[in-house]
Formats: structure tokens, sequence, C-alpha cells
């Protein structure tokens, strides 16, 4: 009888000290409930007062990427995960300080873009809050602050190639990728695609030719390697300086194919690749052999465009270059895709 009394006093005990845990665990519940709905409420009387909640956050560079631009040399399409980027940020407004950047720095670092405070502009861009519309522009890979105040209408850069083009390594430091657009948020996300215009030449032998003989270089002449572009207003002007210039292309080491939509037909003799700048010219190809034999052709004279690839064939003979025509595409198109231009 004792026995019974005492299991249903313990079972009593233990029954309160559920209640009593239980109990706690619902105002704890009611308490984190409480402060949501507290939250919730004090974030709804923000927007009913014209609280703007996103001013003074920090700017972030969601992604960066080179959108199906693809590429022989220079910098490959896909998603951009290593380097640094300039980033210029200007509403014209008069606003200076944390709201504006001249040329921030960003770097990718721990997987996602970072801001680097080693730049020319060194504090954390801010976001001036809901109800903007500012402009932006950035380049890749980053550049100092001679670009300073680009985004203004009257603010450009003068842009340059190198003469000596040779060193595929060194490609993705000239071969400039632009973007802009319009920030809402505080939240921005890139897609570059290429400042200059890209000469891909693809070279065939006659059946004359000595198939021992080898290209031994590709010269693109007659163009300006010096030009001023407006970021701003997407204008390109020549300097006074006029800075005209041989370029001596990058050889492939593996030729491009004859028809980028069948492989079957195989390979040209030699590629070689050069990087211009946007410009209306009739450059001058100057080709050299092993044996020493240079041969050279001029194109007529046409508008080479911002962002654009031209697929140029040439086919080498006994003593002289004939051309097989030029063919023009977005960069990163099928090269013998786009607009057809035959010479």
């Amino acid at each position: 009888m004792k026995n019974s009394i005492k299991r249903a006093q313990s079972e009593r005990s233990l029954s309160a000290m559920s209640n009593v845990r239980i109990l706690r665990e619902a105002k704890k519940y009611f308490a984190m409930a409480a402060a949501a709905l507290a939250l919730a409420a004090c974030d709804k009387n923000n927007d009913d007062l014209g609280i703007d909640n996103t001013k003074d956050t920090p700017i972030t560079i969601l992604s960066a990427g080179v959108a199906d631009l693809s590429t022989r040399a220079g910098t490959p399409a896909g998603t951009l995960t290593s380097g640094s980027l300039s980033f210029f940020f200007n509403n014209n407004s008069g606003d200076n300080g944390r709201y504006v950047a001249d040329c921030e720095k960003w770097t990718y670092t721990n997987g996602k873009w970072q801001f680097d405070e080693t730049g020319f502009d060194n504090q954390q861009l801010l976001w001036k809050g809901a109800g903007n519309a500012i402009p932006w522009i950035a380049t890749y890979p980053y550049r100092d602050d001679s670009y300073s105040y680009i985004t203004n209408d009257a603010g450009g850069m003068d842009e340059k190639v190198p003469a000596d083009q040779t060193d595929e390594t060194k490609w993705t430091e000239f071969d400039i990728l632009w973007a802009t657009g319009t920030a809402t948020s505080s939240s921005i996300e890139i897609e570059f695609k290429h400042l200059y215009t890209k000469f891909s030449v693809n070279l065939t032998y006659g059946t004359e030719v000595d198939a021992t003989q080898t290209i031994e270089s590709v010269t693109v002449g007659g163009t300006r390697i010096l030009r001023y572009f407006n970021y701003a207003t997407t204008e390109w002007q020549n300097n006074l300086d006029v800075d005209i210039k041989d370029i001596k292309a990058l050889a492939l080491e593996t030729p491009n194919y004859i028809d980028a939509n069948d492989e079957s037909k195989g390979t040209y003799n030699a590629s070689f690749e050069a990087l211009i700048l946007p410009q209306t010219a009739a450059p001058k190809l100057t080709i050299e052999m092993s044996d020493g034999r240079v041969f050279a052709t001029t194109l007529t004279e046409q508008e080479f465009k911002s962002g654009y690839q031209y697929n140029i064939k040439l086919k080498v003979g006994q003593d002289k270059v004939e051309l097989g025509g030029i063919t023009a595409a977005e960069w990163g198109e099928p090269v013998d895709g786009g607009l057809l231009e035959t010479l």
C-alpha cells in the first residue's frame, strides 16, 4: 500500500515538473513570437513613417562575369573568380564621400568579390537609399586612379594596345573588359564585354607552297594604338598624338578550325590574333615566311567595332597572298557567323 502511495506521489511530482517545463517552453515561444511581431511592427512603422532601412548599407558586388564571349586568347568566358576589378559609382548630383566611388578596387577573395582598401578609393562605398537610380561603370582588370571620374559625362580615358602582342600570358592584362549599368539597390551584378576589337587572321597554303615552310609572323599595320574613350557616352575619339604603329600578332599554337560548325574540315595552316582599338582604318597585313619571303595586303577601309571579332582569311601562294574575305561577328560568336563583308 505504501509503495502504491509513493508511486502515485512520484508520478504526480513528475507530472508537475513536466507541466512546469511545458509552461517554461511556452513562455519562451511566446516571448520569441512577441519579439518577432514587435520587430515586424517596427519595420512596418518605419515604412509607414517613410524610414529607409536600406540607407547607408554597404554596396556589394554579387557576381562578375563575361557572358558568352569565349576567345582563344585573353579573358575566358564565364564567371570571373580571380583578380581585381575597378568600380566607379557617381550620380553626378554633387554627392561626395561615401556615396560616390571614383575608382574602387574589388578583389575576388574567399569565394566572393570583396572591397579592397588598397585601391585608389580606400573607403567602402555606401548605398544612398531607396528611390535612387545611380549609374555605375566597371572595368577588368583593375586599373588605378588614372581612371577617376570616368562616370561623368565629360570623363574618359586614353586607351592603348601594345605593339607587341606575341606573349599570350599578358593578354589578360590588355584585353580590357567593361560594363555599365544603373543601380537601384545596394546589390550589383556585373556582366562584362570586351572593349577592344579582335583580329583573327587565318591562313591557308596554296598547292604551290612548300609544305615545310612556316609563317613566322603576322603584323597589323596602319591602325592607331592610342585613342580616347568616353565611358559615359561610349564615344571614341582620336588623340592629338597620332600614334600609328605596327602590331605584332600572337601565333596560336593550334590553328582555328576552317569551319567553326564542322571540325571535320580541319584547321587552317596557321592562325594569328591581335587586338586593335575600335576605329575606321585600312589595316595593312604583313606576312613573313620562314624562308625570308614577305607578303603584304591592305584591307579596304572600314569601321572596326568595339566588342567585335573579325575573321580575316588569307591564302598564301608562291609569290603573293590573296584575301579570301572578312567575316565580322560579336566577339565570342562562331568566327564564320555574323555579318559577311567580302572585300
